[in-house]
């Protein structure tokens, strides 16, 4: 039995950068048309059963009854109770892990990746960008993906297409939590909108990755010293007097920053730090008030699986799979 698990965010590409920058508005029919695609392309593999996320608006339950007379794929909503909010990916990635999925979509951006790496749950997952921040997620045709995320989990855990994303933990007086992307430092008064968009209040960041074409706070490392997703490499950026570069904090929303400092970071890093008063932002939204305390920070590469789908269709060619 080959079961896998689609979760889609219903509130990824929906935040206050759709008024502040030029950011799409994702919408439900565009979840729909790519879970569409997606199941055309998991329909030409091994794959029995599909999970799907109890998103609120009903966009799982209008696919599965589309699909019901067009695949012979067993295909069922998850029971669970929904709390609204990132949680809700978090507890659906653990049902999934209890229930032997082999492998997972992700529709999401930046935040739904990190919502599902904070399951601490091996489940691996291709993330398909869906968000305003995609650093993590990866742009690929949605049929692609499914033979991806099908081929993946009948192959698990032999697939060689899986590998750990680096994460950034934070461990504070109350606990710890995590971003795969980012780690910022801010002087905001409060959390608010999330979205960090005044970098006269970033201080200080951690990068795990950042290409020249990222968008958000990885867009800095991006031009200065590029590093991939899968070096054993991140990065911490002061910023402050001293050289000016560009980043692009969201869509068509571009800012020159002024940096002290930047430092190339061997993996694994830990370095602890007393805090007096900050926010702390992961993956690009403002998370954690940290107040008089001492934090330990910890850069590593024991994040949740990823699935490489161009290694992976690499491997399904290599094979020839789809050659009789």
């Amino acid at each position: 039995m080959v079961k896998i698990a689609v979760l889609v965010n219903p509130y990824s590409g929906r935040d206050i950068r759709r008024v502040s920058s030029y950011a799409k508005t994702v919408t439900n029919w565009e979840r729909i048309r790519v879970l569409r695609m997606f199941i055309k392309g998991v329909s030409v593999t091994p794959v029995d059963e599909i999970m799907f996320y109890p998103d609120p608006d009903g966009i799982s339950e209008y696919i599965i009854d589309e699909f019901r007379e067009k695949t012979s794929i067993d295909m069922y909503v998850a029971e669970m109770k929904l709390d609204y909010s990132w949680r809700d990916s978090m507890e659906f990635t653990r049902i999934a892990w209890r229930e032997n999925v082999k492998a997972m979509l992700v529709l999401g951006g930046d935040g739904t990746a990190r919502a599902v790496a904070k399951a601490y749950k091996d489940i691996p997952f291709l993330p398909i960008s869906m968000g305003t921040n995609n650093v993590i997620p990866y742009q690929i045709d949605p049929t692609y993906a499914g033979i991806v995320v099908g081929y993946a989990a009948s192959r698990n855990p032999s697939c060689k297409g899986f590998y750990r994303a680096k994460r950034i933990v934070v461990e504070h007086y109350t606990g710890e939590d995590l971003g795969l992307v980012d780690l910022a430092f801010t002087t905001h008064s409060f959390i608010g909108a999330r979205a960090v968009l005044d970098l006269d209040k970033v201080k200080e960041i951690y990068i795990t990755m950042g290409t020249p074409i990222n968008i958000g706070l990885t867009s800095i490392l991006g031009y200065i010293r590029p590093i991939d997703r899968k070096e054993q490499l991140a990065s911490r950026i002061v910023l402050g007097r001293g050289f000016k570069t560009m980043a692009a904090l969201a869509p068509g929303l571009l800012r020159e920053v002024s940096i002290r400092d930047v430092k190339v970071l061997k993996l694994p890093y830990t370095e602890e730090k007393d805090i007096d008063y900050s926010i702390l932002s992961f993956d690009g939204e403002r998370d954690l008030v940290v107040k008089n305390q001492r934090v330990r920070i910890i850069i590593d590469s024991n994040g949740p699986p990823i699935i490489d789908p161009y290694t992976v269709l690499q491997e399904i060619v290599k094979e020839k799979i789809f050659i009789h």
